[in-house]
């Protein structure tokens, strides 16, 4: 073992020194101070430095933790998403869309540009990507333009709806739910207006584990499932009376749901941090088919702050993020959450990573912060 090698090798310097001072140094007592201090600085360096199997030192494990970064903009970002540690964009109020190339953050130049905010950005590949935002816009982009479009209104979708989020598996499935109880579906050619049983409520998340089972979430707890050939459908639960904002998950068993603060409920219905797992016997379907749920509340000592945003990068862990610059670490098998250093206290509204080694997290006037190796 490479502490024991450094040991041995510090006991047998250490005895050198006793005799040296004994036969050439007696009296000496600074040059003996010396040798003890140099056997300190031995100490500690075996300490610090673990060994290889051949017995050689290797570096120290390293260290992970916030950072902010420059945005280049002092306009509120409401999404990110990306590709890898080098691909990733974001988007925000008036028509807002930055790149990040691996080294700095750019604002996307595009024609036809809104001057509206843009609340969530998704995509398959850097040349399929999706973001929605305010009066029914949605852009899209191909690799080389982005396109600019407004859905046109419709008793379904008035004129003052609001996409909130989009999620899908390719091109040709994509979700968007927004205000006014809009559910939207494309299939590669078309919008198609989808009913909901939840009328013109607020809509806020949609997630989904495969292509044709897909959560939604929305103001007054609300949590709708899709599910392969039928209509949405509301999950029934008494989770949370509160307003969930964001949904994200690795599997239909391992969904995470983060919302509002609500100071006004009960100590237990305060805050809203939820994970759900839909067991089926079989084919998914609905609560008279086979569907059942287990519901998790995660709220043991939360901060009373509004959560925003969540991104769950392994079964059972995900990062949110939320007001005055929160960061957590959110585990579903110990039921338990861990407050991370956040170097910001602005904000943030959304979060997305490459790996639980390397996430971004963003929000008002800019503000974008980085986990990785510091």
């Amino acid at each position: 073992m490479c502490g024991s090698l450094i040991l041995n090798r510090l006991t047998r310097g250490l005895a050198g020194s006793k005799r040296l001072s004994e036969e050439s140094i007696k009296g000496d007592v600074s040059l003996k101070r010396s040798y003890w201090l140099f056997a300190l600085i031995l100490l500690v360096i075996s300490l610090l430095y673990s060994c290889g199997d051949d017995g050689t030192p290797t570096e120290p494990p390293v260290k992970y933790g916030w950072s902010t970064m420059s945005s280049g903009t002092g306009l509120n970002i409401y999404g990110l998403w990306g590709t890898s540690d080098s691909n990733v964009y974001a988007v925000g109020s008036e028509g807002a869309i930055l790149h990040y190339d691996g080294s700095s953050w750019t604002e996307v130049a595009y024609a036809g540009k809104p001057s509206v905010a843009l609340r969530r950005i998704w995509g398959v590949a850097n040349d399929t990507i999706f973001v929605v935002g305010d009066y029914r816009h949605i852009i899209r982009y191909n690799g080389t333009t982005w396109t600019v479009s407004q859905y046109p209104a419709t008793d379904e979708v008035p004129a003052d709806a609001h996409f909130r989020d989009v999620w899908g598996t390719s091109g040709s499935n994509v979700y968007i739910v927004g205000s006014q109880g809009v559910t939207l579906h494309y299939d590669g050619s078309d919008w198609d207006e989808m009913p909901n049983p939840v009328g013109t409520t607020l809509l806020t998340g949609v997630w989904g584990s495969s292509p044709d089972v897909v959560l939604a979430c929305g103001a007054n707890g609300t949590f709708l499932l899709k599910t392969p050939g039928e209509d949405w459908d509301i999950i029934v639960d008494t989770m949370t009376d509160n307003l969930v904002l964001a949904a994200s998950g690795t599997s239909q068993a391992d969904v995470f749901f983060v919302g509002e603060y609500n100071a006004s409920a009960t100590q237990f219905g305060r805050h809203t941090a939820i994970h759900l797992k839909v067991i089926t016997n079989g084919t998914i379907g609905t609560s008279a088919d086979n569907l059942g749920a287990i519901w998790a509340t995660l709220v043991n000592a939360l901060p009373d702050q509004d959560l925003n945003d969540v991104w769950a990068y392994t079964p059972g862990k995900a990062f949110v993020v939320g007001n005055n610059g929160t960061i957590i670490r959110l585990t579903y098998s110990t039921l338990s959450w861990s407050t991370m250093v956040s170097p910001t206290s602005s904000h943030l509204r959304c979060v997305w990573g490459s790996s639980g080694t390397d996430v971004f997290a963003a929000g008002d006037a800019g503000v974008i912060v980085h986990y990785g190796p510091q």
